[in-house]
């Protein structure tokens, strides 16, 4: 091979070389660019109430703000977190839907300062984007949903009803004289971890409740989102002219096997949402829906499938 041609290789290979770095840098440049637009899509604010402040995350559409996606944690559940665990906010964004993420005083029902906390947040969104509460649709998982549909009937027990366009919740406790009455039970399973959490149970709603649902009656009346024995459905009647859907995986099967065979289907929190889709359709709310789903987790946020949930907010 003559000079010439190891010339012309030599300078080939190095302009190959050249193309190569200026790939791997301009792909560089590319991810880094991504990252800090992923890192901007979730703001990390404060509401502030009177002397105190709290805490929730924010993700905004592209494009103009068209509605108001409120997501409440389960017990335990960091706002920011929930952002890894399901892609409603970033579906919700591509139809206009601005999500929030509150940190809210979690029980298994809307405390006064929860709801106090949850106005002021939707008195502050609304004014900055310009909506109303009729351009809100609100929800959550397991105790979260519960507070959703607390909060809802709240504004719709008002003299003047506060509509928002929508509320869902995930496998929420949402009859606490059942929880209860699950609690006795699971305190007599051979399983230490189903007794010891039906203890707890059974104690928290002891203390906050000042009993069991005979001693406290109207307590379990006033804070349940549904009291199944109840003929009116207790606050659930506040929900009969709202679109509403009620999520659950039921995996009995699944319970027993993984936590305690002695587990029944009262002891699952579908037990109550099977017996308040059935009042809300009595009431004639056809636009409540029971969804039960197969192999897409129990108790989780996966059980709610983005793209049907974004076609449903947005087609109401």
């Amino acid at each position: 091979m003559s000079g010439d041609n190891l010339k012309k290789q030599d300078k080939s290979s190095h302009l190959y070389t050249m193309k190569n770095v200026c790939a791997y840098l301009l792909l560089l440049l590319l991810i880094n660019s991504i990252g800090r637009l992923n890192a901007q899509d979730v703001g990390h604010l404060k509401l502030k109430l009177g002397n105190k402040s709290y805490d929730y995350c924010e993700m905004q559409p592209a494009g103009p703000v068209k509605g108001i996606l409120i997501l409440l944690p389960a017990f335990g559940e960091k706002p920011k977190s929930i952002f890894t665990k399901t892609a409603l906010p970033k579906q919700a964004a591509t139809y206009g839907y601005v999500t929030l993420i509150p940190d809210v005083p979690m029980q298994m029902f809307a405390t006064e300062e929860c709801i106090n906390e949850l106005n002021a947040l939707v008195e502050a969104k609304t004014k900055q984007y310009n909506l109303s509460y009729g351009d809100i649709v609100i929800g959550g998982l397991s105790d979260g949903g519960a507070i959703a549909l607390c909060y809802t009937e709240y504004l719709n027990s008002k003299p003047e009803p506060i509509k928002l366009k929508a509320v869902f919740a995930i496998d929420p406790p949402a009859d606490m004289a059942r929880i209860y009455t699950s609690g006795e039970q699971e305190i007599g399973y051979d399983c230490p971890l189903i007794s010891r959490e039906g203890r707890n149970g059974i104690n928290n709603l002891n203390n906050l409740l000042g009993g069991s649902p005979a001693a406290s009656p109207d307590a379990y009346y006033r804070l349940s989102a549904f009291s199944a024995s109840a003929a009116n459905g207790g606050n659930a009647r506040f929900l009969k002219d709202i679109p509403v859907r009620l999520y659950a995986e039921p995996d009995l099967a699944y319970v027993q096997k993984t936590y305690c065979s002695s587990l029944q289907f009262i002891n699952l929190n579908a037990y109550d949402l099977e017996k308040l889709i059935v009042f809300l359709k009595g009431t004639g709310n056809q636009r409540s829906a029971y969804i039960k789903t197969m192999g897409r987790g129990f108790h989780s946020w996966n059980i709610v499938e983005p793209e049907d949930f974004a076609v449903w907010i947005t087609s109401l």
